[in-house]
């Protein structure tokens, strides 16, 4: 029992802790695996991409990744998907103009679900 409180003290006081990547990894591994699949297809986009809402929610519908929920619209679900990724700051606010909002990928978290990506492919 010694050597078990012994590592969790060392694994509590290791400077992993202080990095954000590790904090990131943690959020994503967490994730629902609706939002996962979700997040993981979305590392099909170039790192620097900008993209509006809509654009990665089509693709989850085309994929198959959002499934029906009541009388509830595909689109609508997306969207709530999506926010929900954006709310854990997977993605930022880039840019917002007049008629639109624009978002990228965190640039620390776009590699990450890559590994992911091939358990969700046909």
């Amino acid at each position: 029992m010694l050597r078990d409180e012994e590592e969790r003290h060392s694994i509590l006081e290791s400077e992993l802790w202080d990095m954000p990547q590790t904090v990131l990894m943690l959020s994503y591994v967490h994730l629902p695996a609706h939002l996962r699949r979700c997040f993981a297809y979305c590392s099909i986009f170039h790192q620097n991409h900008e993209f509006e809402v809509e654009e990665p929610v089509l693709l989850w519908m085309a994929e198959g990744f959002i499934q029906p929920t009541g009388a509830r619209r595909l689109e609508d679900l997306g969207a709530d998907y999506f926010h929900d990724l954006y709310s854990i700051s997977f993605f930022q606010q880039y840019k917002n103009t007049l008629n639109k909002t624009i978002y990228k990928m965190y640039d620390l978290i776009h590699d990450y679900p890559c590994a992911d990506l091939r358990l969700y492919r046909h």
